[in-house]
């Protein structure tokens, strides 16, 4: 029984003893990282793109992440230096835009990266590694003949919208010239020549800008209209008609804003010219107080940019054009007023109390007094009837009675007409009484029935 025990005890320390060195020897041999990770290889026969991701600080997604990364590098160093006369150097851009275009213009060309292949990965309990690798020949021959696809493609859409131009389709020209230099987008900072048809070298996306540019500098408003009159004649409003041109040919399809102050906020309006390039601008309920009124007119410049292309970008190609502005003066000419008043106290004198009253109502709204009926826009006429009334407690009662109407002298049609039915005043005297009625009245002159006739017509 001891010999046994003692077999089982040696083989019990023995497989012990192995299961330790075997724990030992890995901690003592780690896995051993590769040459590309412990130094960048340099190989003039491939672009190279090395990315790497802490498997701890990223548990999830650190092989999507290294391989972004790796595709980043890839780029960067295929990247091509921006010359002199790219048309990236062309533009005035803001660095805030200039920093998003760069970025947007690399997220671009690694999306079309293709044909590298994997070169290397490593990983370890702590991180991941790709290595990308691409044949520089080959992908140069594939880029200059993709490039030359895409200047061609980019030439026909110059000839296109140059055609179009021709033919005064504005609008069709713009997008056919953004949808050329759109297509030059990942070539923006190269400088991107070409041989025309004539022979001629040209800066293709330089040639597409500046046509671009040229065709909504060059629009214009042409209109008779020095300055828009708004009057009774024509009920305070009217319809200007303004023509759109270019090089002084009627233009259809453009989009004009105008605005002009109204007694209430005016959200700017927008109007696209007919085929014979006009646009009708509707003037009405033009403030009477403002001091320089008038009739704005601009181009809407970013509605030439294509809905199918980065609008952003597309509005950048067009900023700070001097655009064709145009200011038409609104004069209202308030209507004018002529007063024929035959109000009597008892004793069937004359008196003026509510003549005198829709004067001063009326001047002081900004309209006017005419010298003659003939030459009135309105004729406001006052008949009033004075009446006694009965004795209250020593007072004395009077009643008015009578009419005012308001009428247009041109047409003689009635626009307001207010009955006044026993108007009532007290006083000690019968006299004094009907004073107090015409007071009473004059105030509902004053006070109400002015402003709801020049609700009318205004």
């Amino acid at each position: 029984m001891n010999k046994i025990a003692y077999i089982f005890f040696a083989s019990l320390l023995l497989v012990f003893a192995c299961k330790t060195k075997e724990v030992v020897k890995t901690e003592e041999n780690p896995k051993v990282k590769p040459a590309w990770l412990l130094e960048r290889p340099v190989n003039s026969a491939y672009y190279i793109g090395i990315g790497t991701c802490s498997k701890i600080s990223q548990p999830l997604d650190y092989q999507a992440i290294a391989k972004k990364l790796a595709l980043n590098d890839l780029a960067t160093e295929i990247s091509v230096k921006v010359e002199g006369q790219t048309f990236f150097n062309t533009m005035e851009v803001n660095k805030a835009f200039s920093e998003n275009f760069t970025s947007n213009i690399s997220t671009s060309s690694n999306e079309q990266l293709e044909d590298f292949e994997v070169a290397g990965v490593y990983e370890d309990k702590e991180l991941y590694a790709v290595y990308y690798r691409l044949n520089r020949m080959d992908y140069q021959a594939k880029k200059n003949a993709k490039k030359q696809a895409t200047l061609q493609s980019a030439y026909d859409f110059l000839v296109k919208g140059r055609d179009a131009k021709s033919a005064n389709n504005i609008p069709s020209a713009i997008d056919l010239f953004y949808h050329g230099l759109f297509a030059l987008k990942p070539y923006w900072k190269e400088v991107n020549k070409f041989t025309d048809e004539t022979g001629k070298e040209i800066i293709l996306d330089n040639e597409l800008f500046s046509e671009i540019r040229g065709l909504i500098a060059d629009l214009r408003f042409e209109t008779n209209v020095k300055t828009i009159v708004l009057s009774a004649s024509n009920n305070f409003s009217t319809e200007v008609p303004i023509l759109v041109t270019y090089q002084g040919r009627a233009v259809r399809g453009i989009n004009v804003r105008y605005v002009y102050q109204k007694d209430t906020y005016m959200k700017p309006k927008m109007v696209m010219s007919d085929n014979d390039g006009i646009i009708l601008a509707y003037v009405e309920n033009a403030n009477m107080k403002a001091r320089s009124n008038a009739l704005e007119l601009s181009i809407v410049v970013d509605n030439f940019v294509p809905q199918d292309i980065d609008i952003e970008l597309g509005k950048a190609i067009i900023n700070g054009i001097n655009t064709d502005q145009r200011r038409i003066p609104i004069e209202v000419l308030t209507p004018s007023f002529w007063i024929d008043s035959n109000e009597l106290l008892l004793n069937n004198t004359k008196v003026t109390s509510l003549a005198e009253g829709t004067r001063n109502a009326l001047v002081s709204r900004g309209m006017r007094i005419a010298t003659s009926v003939s030459e009135a826009d309105y004729l406001v006429k006052i008949e009033t009837t004075p009446r006694r009334g009965e004795d209250i407690q020593g007072f004395k009662v009077a009643y008015l009675d009578g009419y005012i109407r308001v009428v247009e002298t041109k047409t003689q049609n009635t626009t307001f007409e207010h009955s006044i039915s026993g108007v009532k005043g007290i006083q000690l005297s019968h006299e004094n009484a009907t004073i107090e009625a015409y007071k009473k009245e004059k105030e509902e002159i004053e006070t109400n029935l002015i402003p709801a006739v020049l609700k009318i017509i205004l």
